[in-house]
């Protein structure tokens, strides 16, 4: 399949809009390239939502780490000092 560049001497967007439609019609697509441009569009933002979900998903991980870490050092605290009470008797 061979892929080129558009040519075409159009200057406004509506006319090289329609050429294209034309051309894709010639070719068995049935959308318009609007609707291509709309799914392309869809499409970004699906991703960025994922990619959001994710991001946000992390954070409330290393939140938990965070709070994990802080319980893990406040625990080693209190054996630190009950072993100095052990140790004072």
């Amino acid at each position: 399949m061979n892929v080129s560049r558009l040519k075409t001497n159009a200057k406004k967007l509506e006319t090289k809009i329609s050429w294209l439609n034309k051309l894709f019609h010639r070719y068995g697509f049935n959308q318009p390239a609007y609707d291509l441009r709309y799914r392309y569009a869809v499409m970004e933002i699906s991703t960025h939502n994922k990619v959001f979900d994710r991001v946000v998903q992390v954070q409330e991980q290393m939140t938990e780490i965070a709070k994990l870490k802080l319980e893990n050092q406040l625990l080693r605290d209190e054996i630190e000092r009950l072993k100095m009470l052990l140790k004072d008797r």
